[in-house]
């Protein structure tokens, strides 16, 4: 199978803490995707987002700093026991917060699809629910 990594930046309108605490408290995460998540709080945990969508393991955490997950989507052309992994870099910038996103081992025929649903289904609604 052939891999790729996605690589995105946002910025947002808010302090890393309240970005990283969006991310990573399950009722905000569920608000801004509209979708249930369940997210552990610890390194080791599992969390699931978009209604299931998406599992994985929290790998490190350092709150509003950094998040890194196992990370595996359920749809078709995902292989059932392939883990990708995602790194979010959260730094603080005037009048808010810049994130980078480093997703890697992505397979290479979603990889466009992905790219895609992490602007409209994460940092697009992210942003207008931290902008409020």
């Amino acid at each position: 199978m052939e891999v790729t990594t996605i690589r995105q930046r946002a910025t947002f309108a808010a302090s890393p803490e309240k970005v990283y605490d969006a991310l990573m408290n399950a009722r905000s995460h569920s608000r801004f995707t509209h979708q249930k998540a369940r997210i552990g709080k610890k390194v080791g945990d599992p969390f699931i987002s978009l209604d299931g969508y998406i599992d994985g393991v929290n790998l490190a955490l350092d709150p509003g700093k950094r998040i890194v997950q196992s990370w595996r989507a359920h749809q078709i052309g995902w292989p059932e026991l392939h883990y990708s992994q995602i790194s979010v870099r959260l730094e603080a910038i005037a009048n808010g917060t810049r994130m980078i996103l480093r997703h890697e081992r992505v397979p290479a025929q979603l990889a466009a699809r992905l790219r895609h649903k992490w602007h409209s289904t994460y940092w697009v609604p992210l942003k207008a629910m931290l902008n409020k």
